[in-house]
């Protein structure tokens, strides 16, 4: 639905705005459950949807 899609965009959003500091600690780190950083690359999970 439109409404998850917009979702999704704004978590997007502010996960990249985040990415370089997080990326600064070398370790593998879980972004309170709607997403994690595995290996550099960003992956958001929308239970919701």
């Amino acid at each position: 639905s439109n409404l998850c899609i917009n979702k999704i965009s704004r978590l997007r959003s502010r996960f990249q705005n985040d990415l370089p500091q997080i990326m600064k600690s070398k370790a593998k780190r879980k972004i309170q459950l709607t997403g994690v950083i595995d290996d550099g690359n960003l992956v958001i999970r929308i239970p919701m949807c």
